[in-house]
This record gives C-alpha cells, structure tokens and sequence, in this order.
C-alpha cells in the first residue's frame, strides 16, 4: 500500500504539461487571467456602488492577481510565477472569507471551484494540496474553540456539516483526476516508446537506404570504368561527362536530388559501348559506314540496358538520346528541341566538350579557343542554346575545374 502510494506521488510530481502541451497550458493561463481580471473588475465595480468597500478591495486584489496571471503568461511565458500568485490569492483570500463570513457565508463556496480548477490548470498536486488546506481551515473553525467566533457567520446546520461534504468532494474529485493526471502519463509515456521506435525504425531504414544507395553508387562507377577501359584512349571519360554535368546543374539551380541523379545517369550515359566490340572502339583509322554504324548503336544499347534502373529514373532516356541534336539530325531516333530529354541536352554538352579536351590516339586537346568555337557552331544546332550559354560562360570564366582521373 505504501509502495503504490509513494508511487501515486511520484507521477503526480510528473508534469503532464511538456512540449506542445505546455505551451497550450500557458496559453490556457493566460486567458483565463484575463477572464478572471474582466469578471472580477465588474464585481469590484458593483461592491463600490453597493457600499461593500472592503469586499472591492478583495476582488481589486483578485483583478490584479489575474492581470499579472495574463502579463507573465502571455508574454513572458512564465508559468511558475502565475501559479504561485493564483495559489497565494486562493489561500489568503478564502481564508478571509472563511473567517469572516463574507456575502453571509456564501463566498465559501468558491472553495469548491477554485481547487478543482487548480487541479486541471495547475496540476492535480497543487490542487490536493489546496483542498487540504481549505478542509483543515474549515476543521479548525467549525469544529474547534474558534467556533464561537464564527458562529454569527454561520448556519449551525452549515458548520456541521459543510467540512464533511467538502471531505467528500474533495476525495471523489482528486481520485478523479489522479485517475486523469496518470491516465495521460500513461498516454505519454506510450506516445513517447512509439516515437522512440518510429526513430529507432527510420535510423534503421535510412542507414539501410545509405547502404544500398552506396553500393548502387559503386557498382555505377564499377561499370563505368569497365566501360572506360574497353577504350583505352577515352578512360575516365564517364567521370569527367559527368562531373562537368553536375556543374553546369549546379549553376542552373537544380536541387541536390536532381543533381544526384544527372551525375549516374551522366556516368552511365555510355553504357551501350559494353556491347561494341573492342576492335572497332580503339581502332585508329577510318571508320567504315557499318562501324560507324555500330558505334551509333550504342545509344539504343545503352537505353535497353537501362530500362529497368528504377533507382536511377533518367538513366534510359540520357543513354539512348545524348547523341540526339536540337535541330533533329542526331541519332538513334532524330528528335528536336524540346523533345530531347533535358538531362540528355545537357549530358551532350557535357560529352561533346570532354571529347574536344581530352587527348585522342590521332590528336591532343583541342586548344581552348577552338573548343569555345566548336561549341558556338553547334550552338542551336547540336547544343541547346540556354544551356550552352551558361556552359560557356563557366568555361571562359574558368568554373570548369573538376579533379580528373586517368586520362589516356
């Protein structure tokens, strides 16, 4: 019995009122100060055109009371200090009211209210606590020597028995919102292991996806260099496409997400060249018609490939159509304009220019300003023309540094 009694007062010394909850609650005490200063400042108005001064001076103590209730609540945000005034004023002043019979006994009565609305403003403890009080106040007057001092204030039928029924108002309220106060503990404490394992299940699954997302990040770049090294005069030329990508992106404002994902679809954009035979990749001659025309093959190779990479959506389309040009005469399947995918457009900047800056078995990098005049005779013709203006401004202003890899 003692151990549950002791574990009573423990979460009772609990606040319910955190978080969100707490902020409601000075919310909460902030207008009902308000509400008790307007009442109490009409009802100290009609004590003062009845005569009843000393009463006004008691309800302008509780006018003030609730002012100050509003002032620290509402902006200060300071709930410790309202409730200690509130308690303050409920003590001293219905302890006045007790012993001096005030409005004939009837402001008494308040003592009924006032502890059952500390219990569900305050807290249940602070609202015992003042009930206690009130009950040991009545006891001491009505049931002691001090009886004969009250008892021109007072019924005899209402001094028996008035602390009686308040003893059992009391007992019946606070088992009432005990039953409340450990009611929505309980609720929080539940609210907060499933908060906990909602957060322990995400930290799982995030860590999962990071985990999958890394290793698709390493077989992408794998493949890449598998495709790379197949031609031994253009290795790294899938980082490099895709890093001068993620720039051009980056410049034009896209999100993180789009960029991450233009950056392994730029990787994978010659994905298909895994199918060209090594032969005809690295030969240094003239090509023929039909190894050209299995070099172009590539694009729908690599858009076949691709077709099921759900984790990277674009891969398929900048794969197949990165060789396409915007007045319609690329390849494989001749699409203009705006029908070109837009990562495809800005890959084919991307790949054009690594292919004018990179060293070739039959030449070195092209200089600068021949690159920069390649790049404006394709402008609106091969290129897109916003993304090429921008493509080349960050050339000519020097933004195109990226940390190269093996260049053959």
């Amino acid at each position: 019995m003692i151990n549950k009694l002791k574990n009573v007062y423990r979460q009772l010394n609990r606040s319910i009122f955190v978080g969100e909850k707490l902020q409601s609650n000075i919310n909460a005490l902030s207008y009902v100060g308000l509400a008790i200063s307007f009442c109490t400042l009409i009802t100290t108005s009609m004590n003062i055109i009845q005569g009843s001064y000393f009463m006004a001076v008691t309800t302008a103590f509780f006018c003030a009371v609730g002012i100050f209730t509003f002032i620290t609540c509402h902006y200060f945000k300071k709930r410790t200090a309202a409730i200690y005034a509130i308690l303050f004023a409920c003590i001293l002043l219905m302890t006045y009211y007790a012993i001096s019979g005030e409005n004939e006994g009837f402001a008494i009565l308040w003592t009924m209210i006032v502890p059952s609305a500390v219990m569900f403003l305050v807290s249940v403890k602070h609202g015992i606590i003042l009930s206690l009080y009130y009950w040991c106040l009545f006891a001491v007057l009505f049931y002691t020597p001090l009886r004969s001092y009250v008892a021109s204030q007072y019924t005899e039928t209402f001094m028996n028995r008035y602390p009686v029924l308040y003893m059992c108002a009391i007992m019946i309220n606070s088992t009432a919102m005990i039953r409340y106060h450990i009611s929505v503990l309980n609720d929080m404490q539940y609210n907060d292991k499933l908060t906990n394992e909602v957060q322990r299940l995400t930290a799982i699954e995030i860590e999962r996806r990071k985990q999958i997302e890394n290793m698709s990040v390493q077989m992408i770049e794998t493949l890449a260099n598998a495709i790379d090294a197949k031609d031994k005069y253009t290795n790294g030329h899938s980082y490099r496409v895709s890093e001068y990508a993620v720039l051009l992106a980056k410049k034009l404002g896209w999100s993180e997400e789009q960029i991450k994902f233009l950056r392994y679809e730029a990787i994978l954009h010659d994905v298909g060249k895994i199918g060209v035979p090594d032969v005809i990749l690295n030969k240094d001659s003239k090509l023929t018609d039909t190894e050209y025309k299995i070099i172009q093959s590539h694009t729908c190779l690599g858009g076949e490939i691709l077709s099921k990479a759900d984790t990277v959506p674009n891969a398929s389309d900048v794969a197949k159509y990165h060789h396409e040009r915007v007045d319609g005469k690329g390849y494989p399947e001749r699409l203009a304009g705006e029908k070109i995918p837009v990562n495809a457009r800005i890959v084919c900047i991307a790949d054009a220019f690594d292919a004018m800056n990179s060293d070739r078995v039959y030449r070195k990098a092209l200089p600068k300003e021949t690159i920069i005049h390649e790049l404006k005779k394709g402008r609106g013709t091969q290129f897109d023309a916003k993304f090429l203006d921008v493509f080349l401004k960050m050339y000519e202003n020097g933004e195109l540094i990226i940390e190269k890899k093996c260049n053959g």
